[in-house]
């Protein structure tokens, strides 16, 4: 009777490590009754194995779980290993599917997972559809690149027709540096001649932006000065003239623009100014002098006060005129080339012909950018009285 009592303790004892396991609590805590019957004992062997198996097929479970696909299955005799076998196949396969997705081929396709698989499904058609536009979109971008680099093509030799860079007057020399950002610019010159022997007409302006855009405002404005007749002899009047014309178009521009027209016979320069960079006098060894008058942004208001002004040339004078891409320019250390470098190069090379100055202000620029990209567009314009 009392072997019997103790074999029931037993049978008691495993029963509640058992619920402990199940509960949730480790293997390797639970202690086993000891010095038991044979029959218990191989129950008890029986058991430990099971658990055992569970433990390693639990931690399996979990590795491939947290996407460790490597992880070996261990063997074993249980059904669990079987369906845990499968498992891993299934998941190898898919992982392959999905590779060869991420390689570009859209049209894999799972049929062995029930409705993982149509969703799957869905979601590789919905990319390749997706793919498809993408690629479709790409086409047509590049079909209007290459449209957009035929128009610019287009527009550069158009814009290039009408900026002018040679004029022949005996008593003056002119050199024109032109640099626009991309094909063509939104900075505009140009040399104005008269009936009336040794009158000459120099405009320069620049337009907001560049591009096809800025082309087509400067080839506006070149055809708005040509169609000023006799107010071209008028520096303040055509630049009324100009800026009225633009505003009644409606077309939203907005640009800066300084015109002059010099007398070669006596050596006068008159001039007027809408918002644009002052020119510089450069006389000698002299410091330059600013050619200021005052005159707003063109484009914005019909009522504006533009001033006149005129000066007295002797020979050897130089004048500068520039667009504010040259002024703006900016080195590596944020520095502008007008605040550090612009005055000093002027005063350089005083006894240069008018080529060779502006040909010095470029590179002086290049040096000072570390590099002939420019963030604006660059226009030179040199006039020399011989």
């Amino acid at each position: 009777m009392a072997t019997e009592n103790l074999q029931i303790e037993t049978i008691l004892k495993i029963t509640e490590l058992l619920r402990k396991y199940y509960n949730g609590e480790n293997l390797s805590s639970l202690c086993f009754p000891e010095n038991s019957s044979p029959e218990i004992s191989d129950l008890l062997h029986v058991i430990t194995e099971i658990l055992e198996k569970i433990e390693i097929y639990s931690n399996y479970i979990e590795s491939i779980s947290s996407g460790n696909l490597s992880a070996p299955l261990p063997k074993s005799k249980l059904k669990i290993y079987n369906a845990l076998m499968n498992l891993e196949s299934t998941l190898n396969h898919l992982t392959w599917k999905t590779k060869k997705i991420a390689s570009g081929d859209l049209n894999q396709r799972i049929e062995f997972l029930g409705e993982f698989s149509q969703a799957f499904n869905r979601m590789t058609e919905q990319l390749k559809i997706s793919f498809e536009t993408i690629q479709q979109q790409q086409e047509e971008l590049k079909k209007r690149e290459l449209q957009t680099e035929k128009d610019l093509k287009l527009a550069k030799a158009i814009q290039k027709n009408f900026l002018n860079d040679y004029v022949e007057i005996p008593e003056l020399k002119t050199h024109v540096i032109y640099k626009p950002v991309i094909h063509v610019g939104g900075d505009i010159y140009s040399f104005i001649k008269f009936k009336d022997r040794g009158l000459l007409g120099i405009f320069i302006g620049d337009v907001n932006g560049h591009g096809i855009h800025a082309a087509l405002v400067t080839g506006i404005l070149k055809a708005t000065i040509n169609s000023a007749g006799v107010l071209k002899k008028d520096p303040a009047k055509l630049l009324h003239y100009i800026n009225n014309r633009i505003i009644e178009l409606g077309l939203d521009i907005f640009f800066t623009a300084f015109y002059g027209v010099i007398d070669t016979g006596n050596l006068t320069f008159t001039f007027s100014r809408g918002g644009h960079n002052l020119p510089f006098l450069l006389r000698n060894s002299e410091e330059p002098v600013a050619l200021a008058c005052e005159g707003p942004l063109l484009g914005v208001n019909r009522d504006i006060f533009i001033e006149k002004k005129d000066i007295k040339l002797k020979p050897g004078d130089r004048i500068l005129f520039y667009t504010d891409g040259v002024t703006e320019c900016i080195n590596d250390k944020g520095e502008t080339f007008e605040n550090t470098k612009f005055m000093e190069v002027l005063k350089e090379i005083p006894d240069a012909n008018i080529k060779d100055f502006l040909s010095h202000i470029l590179k002086s620029l290049i040096d000072f950018r570390k590099g002939d990209t420019f963030n604006d567009d660059i226009c030179l314009i040199g006039l020399k009285v011989l």
